[in-house]
């Protein structure tokens, strides 16, 4: 699998909701290492507006843009919810060989073990049972080496191998067709 560098900017965190009355938000982080968040030189919004991050409990912390100024109650936090963080990739360092941030991944094209193409990578989706790429066609994929054998972020490209489809029918009295 090649690896080579896609985008200047990793999605890092996104808050979830404002957390009691004085400003402060329940922050999402999307990186194993949560400390990188406060540690990051800034977290830069959508808008570009940048942002410092101060942990104040669990998934809890306080904010301050990049003039100084934090939400200063609960309605200024919830109007930032669903704000998306990004840090820029030059403070990760580079990954194994076989590892890819998840913004390396959207956007390649999906070819089957013949070639042919299936689509785009749309979406990287992770619920904690394991990854899965979601295509422009609307498959979903699980992201194991068996499924996705090979990856060329150089190449803009992902080799799919869709697993085995198992349609399982039948009726409340206990009746099953299992169809391959």
């Amino acid at each position: 699998m090649t690896h080579m560098r896609n985008s200047s900017k990793i999605e890092a965190a996104f808050i979830r909701r404002a957390h009691g009355l004085s400003g402060r938000v329940q922050v999402q982080s999307l990186l194993e290492d949560l400390e990188l968040l406060e540690a990051a030189p800034y977290l830069e919004d959508e808008k570009g507006v940048k942002w410092h991050l101060v942990w104040e409990g669990k998934n809890i912390a306080s904010l301050k843009n990049e003039a100084g100024i934090s939400p200063k109650d609960r309605d200024e936090a919830q109007a930032l919810i669903g704000t998306k963080f990004y840090i820029l990739r030059e403070f990760f360092d580079d990954l194994p060989k076989d590892e890819f941030y998840h913004a390396d991944l959207v956007g390649l094209t999906a070819f089957d073990a013949e070639g042919k193409k299936l689509g785009k990578v749309k979406l990287v989706h992770d619920y904690g049972a394991g990854v899965s790429l979601e295509l422009s066609s609307g498959s979903l994929v699980p992201f194991t080496p068996a499924c996705v054998p090979d990856v060329s972020i150089s190449e803009g490209r992902v080799t799919i191998i869709p697993p085995a489809e198992i349609e399982v029918t039948g009726s409340l009295d206990g009746t099953v067709e299992v169809r391959e």
